[in-house]
């Protein structure tokens, strides 16, 4: 019996730092050429559509230069990556930011959805069947270079 109760504190106190992590504190993903890629959990309550919890990221160019960062966003949903063959480019991300700049999502729908993930959908009066969640993501090449004008 003092087994099963000392796992289930443990399984709770485990879950509450988990959320906490999740949604309090940035976490660095990315460091390249000055430009620092930091992203976090958070619960979103959008202007229109259903509640959801979405990964904002957070780009800082921590240098005295104007860069432009260029990724392609892979998104694995339940496991699997649905983004990795995008023949169209719609996951490429381009972005031109000034020297000591930082640039960071929202949860509006207005924001900048280059640096707004959706991960899941939160709102209980969602009936989507089979909803997707993302299970990882990846900012795959990655590029850092001088902005051209």
């Amino acid at each position: 019996m003092k087994t099963l109760l000392l796992a289930i504190l443990l399984l709770a106190v485990t879950a509450t730092t988990t959320h906490a992590q999740k949604n309090d504190e940035w976490r660095t993903v990315k460091e390249e050429n000055g430009i620092v890629v930091k992203f976090k959990y958070t619960d979103c309550d959008p202007e229109a559509g259903f509640d959801q919890e979405s990964v904002l990221l957070q780009v800082t160019n921590t240098t005295n230069d104007v860069l432009t960062v260029d990724w392609d966003l892979q998104l694995w949903y339940n496991g699997v990556c649905k983004t990795c063959e995008d023949p169209y480019g719609e996951y490429v991300r381009t972005i031109e930011i000034g020297a000591g700049a930082v640039m960071e999502g929202t949860c509006s729908i207005r924001g900048d959805y280059r640096f707004n993930i959706f991960s899941k959908f939160t709102d209980p009066n969602f009936k989507g069947k089979n909803p997707d969640e993302l299970t990882r993501f990846e900012l795959a090449n990655f590029k850092v270079t001088k902005f051209q004008h």
